[in-house]
């Protein structure tokens, strides 16, 4: 019989319980691409999940007759979503749910193996 749970059969609300209750540390695992990535246990399976730190800024200039506007290249920046948060080597998984959530929604929350 498959013990292994199908995060995607469950929903963002028992996740977020499961984190609550379980009080499980999630661990830094690697900065790549612009991303940090932690690995978290999530009902009793080990998931991996990526935390954007950079995003990129449409840039647009007026044109000489200031009617219309021409794209410049994108400016990248740190991303406004990581306020003042701290990312230590480990961290509580519920204080990470926010990412988890959205990785969760795009389908990019990874069962690790």
């Amino acid at each position: 019989m498959n013990d292994v749970v199908d995060i995607y059969k469950k929903s963002k609300t028992d996740i977020q319980k499961d984190l609550l209750k379980s009080k499980n540390i999630a661990m830094f695992s690697r900065y790549q691409a612009g991303n940090l990535y932690y690995h978290v246990v999530i009902f009793d399976d080990e998931f991996e999940f990526g935390i954007p730190v950079t995003e990129n800024i449409e840039q647009y200039a007026p044109t000489s007759d200031f009617v219309s506007q021409v794209r410049l290249p994108d400016k990248t920046q740190l991303s406004t979503d990581l306020g003042n948060a701290p990312f230590d080597a480990q961290i509580k998984g519920a204080h990470l749910f926010r990412w988890i959530a959205k990785s969760f929604d795009a389908g990019e929350l990874i069962k690790c193996y």
